[in-house]
């Protein structure tokens, strides 16, 4: 009896305005991924006749599915891949794989590739819902410009190490996700995500050994006006963290702009994340309550 085959990982990338590092990404994994898996590729909504003609491109090749926003929603532009993976059982419903558009993978090691290791570090270890591949940080290093940013990074790869996965924050850069991650009903993206993480999962980073190259930090000082304007304009709306490298680019009216509101918006996500985690907390009172307080499992 020949084997089952195995479900794809959904590998989902987010982009907007980036052809160049977009194509960069997608071929890195095109090239070093052995594993099971398809890519959908979900654009927010581009201006750049030179981004639509990648896409376009990009959607002839075998294993990939391009999805369109019809406005630039963030981080909310996941969930449009995300729902359509959700309603095909011939993708992994078990575990997501989130990227931005401006990553590439590392090589494979000892034949195995990143995406092989993420799914081995996930299944042997419960107590893990959210693993991202570190960043390697030789091109801030020695950039003045960058010397928050690096020390910040830096500061992610000090922290205590389990399984030899370092426990730190990760964000959209590239990262593997269990489905039940969140407190949410079901697996989605919402600003203020990394505060809707179930208390007893940790979230970790590999170490220097596999690590991806983020190409958008090339970009900080060489975007466009417009491209900049609007990015901020959204990042506002969702209460985002924007570099000050970025946000010192822009006129006065459009940091002020972001610097007024983005405290109004913040509030409102965080009293939806309020909602949810009281929600959570009063389906979980009093039998589960102890996972509440939760550090290991």
């Amino acid at each position: 009896m020949m084997p089952a085959m195995s479900k794809k990982i959904p590998i989902i990338i987010l982009t907007k305005d980036e052809n160049r590092y977009l194509k960069l990404s997608v071929r890195s994994i095109l090239n070093r991924t052995k594993a099971n898996y398809h890519i959908f590729i979900v654009d927010n909504n581009s201006k750049s006749s030179d981004q639509k003609k990648a896409l376009e491109e990009l959607a002839h090749k075998e294993n990939i599915t391009v999805l369109y926003n019809s406005r630039n929603e963030w981080i909310l532009g996941f969930n449009l891949a995300i729902g359509c993976i959700q309603k095909d059982e011939q993708y992994d419903q078990d575990f997501y794989v989130l990227s931005d558009g401006d990553i590439t993978v590392p090589l494979p090691k000892n034949n195995m590739c990143w995406l092989e290791y993420l799914l081995s570090k996930m299944k042997k270890n419960a107590h893990f819902g959210k693993i991202g591949l570190a960043l390697d940080l030789g091109y801030i290093k020695e950039r003045a410009e960058f010397e928050d940013t690096f020390k910040r990074e830096s500061r992610y790869l000090c922290g205590p190490c389990s399984s030899g996965l370092i426990i730190a924050p990760v964000d959209t850069t590239l990262a593997i996700y269990r489905k039940d991650l969140f407190i949410l009903p079901a697996f989605k993206m919402l600003p203020g995500h990394a505060s809707l993480v179930k208390p007893y999962y940790y979230v970790a980073r590999t170490t220097g050994h596999w690590q991806a190259r983020h190409l958008g930090w090339r970009n900080y000082s060489i975007q466009d006006g417009s491209q900049l304007e609007d990015k901020i304009k959204c990042f506002t709306r969702y209460a985002a963290y924007i570099d000050p490298i970025v946000l010192n680019r822009l006129p006065k009216s459009i940091r002020l702009y972001f610097i007024i509101f983005k405290p109004i918006f913040k509030i409102k996500w965080a009293v939806i994340v309020l909602y949810f985690w009281t929600k959570y907390i009063l389906e979980h009172f009093p039998r589960n309550f102890n996972e509440l307080q939760s550090s290991v499992r």
